[in-house]
């Protein structure tokens, strides 16, 4: 680690249990981040900013004008541009000691498995539940820990399902594939710092999954509520459901790749 790295992550290697090994563990890491909206723009950031030494930031989508208030790393002048390259940019002005890679087009589960193989962490900051639950069993293939959010209206959601823990529950022990209803912001609305709230903390638990720093019995498969208008969070332990569709009897047959 060179005098810059050690003076710009100074104050995050003074923490107890982080310390310049949890320093080298993030610049040496890969965290695929699916959707660049207004979760992963701040998840983004915060990792960026970390020092996560590769990003893979996926998202198909272009920038418009109502994005703009929850998706603080494009301007105006980025609209119908690609989210992916524009948040590719803004990253390296903010860090430009990290790599990070751009996938512009839609994925599905049978696209995402090489991506999710080079990666240590995957962050699902979208908005549908099919690419949601694709990300969720190519991480239970890779046994990748995954990281979930959610934000609309003035609620927001986060948990941690790290199935490198064979005990981990998963997206289909919390969420009925067959029953979710699409409720996205487009029709139900959203505070744009919510998905602040809920991206910020999407980036702290990859950190904790990176580094090990964290007290897995009260961090893995635990979903945690926040309720603003009520001021409030709330956690609720995830019970892996052995009739799951999703994790029941899955085989873990994929092999991390190097890139």
């Amino acid at each position: 680690m060179n005098d810059n790295q050690l003076e710009r992550y100074c104050r995050q290697m003074i923490v107890s249990g982080f310390d310049i090994e949890g320093q080298e563990l993030l610049s040496n890491s890969t965290v695929l981040i699916i959707g660049m909206g207004g979760l992963g723009c701040p998840a983004a950031q915060y990792l960026a900013s970390s020092g996560v030494g590769k990003l893979i930031l996926a998202d198909y989508d272009t920038i418009e004008l109502s994005n703009l208030p929850r998706q603080i790393l494009y301007t105006e002048n980025d609209i119908n541009k690609n989210k992916a390259e524009v948040a590719k940019q803004r990253l390296l002005l903010s860090n430009p000691n990290i790599q990070i890679k751009t996938i512009t087009q839609k994925l599905d589960k049978k696209s995402l498995q090489p991506y999710i193989a080079k990666a240590d962490i995957v962050l699902d900051c979208t908005d549908s539940f099919d690419s949601r639950f694709a990300a969720n069993q190519s991480c239970l293939l890779a046994k990748t820990p995954l990281v979930f959010g959610a934000a609309i209206r003035m609620q927001g959601q986060i948990a941690v399902f790290d199935f490198r823990y064979e005990e981990s529950s998963c997206l289909g022990c919390l969420y009925d594939k067959n029953s979710c209803s699409e409720d996205s912001c487009l029709y139900s609305g959203i505070i744009g710092p919510i998905t602040g709230v809920i991206g910020s903390m999407m980036a702290l638990a990859a950190i904790q999954l990176i580094v090990g720093n964290y007290n897995l019995q009260a961090f893995n498969s635990k979903l945690l509520l926040f309720d603003a208008k009520n001021w409030s969070w709330n956690k609720v332990a995830l019970t892996k459901n052995q009739h799951c569709n999703e994790c029941s009897g899955i085989v873990h047959n994929l092999e991390k790749t190097t890139s």
